[in-house]
């Protein structure tokens, strides 16, 4: 992983790579869009017969 102490103003850009190496799924974060996708098959008729769950929306860095 890259050290960037060196930067004079740091931005997002310059974190994918570390944030990346933390999950198991090639992505450094998740966007909202992931959570929300999440969220209406929870509510729809494909989840209905899901109860009492703990769905992580994560991109797996604890599997990792």
């Amino acid at each position: 992983m890259l050290s960037r102490v060196y930067l004079a103003e740091p931005g997002k850009e310059d974190t994918v790579e570390a944030f990346q190496s933390l999950n198991m799924l090639p992505v450094p974060w998740n966007e909202a869009q992931d959570v929300s996708e999440a969220v209406l098959w929870l509510a729809s008729d494909q989840a209905r017969h899901v109860t009492r769950i703990v769905l992580p929306i994560n991109a797996g860095p604890l599997a990792k």
